[in-house]
């Protein structure tokens, strides 16, 4: 806010409609590139998990995966506001068989 008030002062827009405008207009700017940003990350995010389930499967290696994507404060971050299905479905199944195994420990 502070840049946009001394872009303001700088461009002398001392008209309120005018300069209400000018921060609406940059604000928007800023909102488009997030949006876009966020479209790029979670394509790259299908490509990361296509790439997984072709060279992988559902594998050990599918679990780490999921995993680091659970452990990063990034990931979660973003993984918060960028609904994946795949990484829901493989973490629901993940968390499945850890439960899974703590019932086979229990009865065994």
């Amino acid at each position: 806010m502070e840049g946009y008030a001394k872009s303001l002062k700088a461009m002398a827009l001392t008209e309120k409609d005018r300069a209400w405008q000018w921060v609406r207009g940059r604000f928007m700017e800023e909102s488009d590139r997030y949006e876009a940003m966020k479209e790029h990350c979670g394509l790259q995010l299908e490509h990361a998990f296509d790439f997984m389930e072709a060279a992988f499967g559902n594998s050990q290696e599918m679990v780490v995966f999921v995993t680091e994507l659970n452990t990063g404060e990034s990931c979660i971050q973003f993984l918060n506001e960028y609904q994946c299905e795949r990484y829901y479905r493989y973490n629901r199944e993940l968390l499945f068989d850890q439960q899974e195994q703590d019932i086979r420990r229990r009865m065994g």
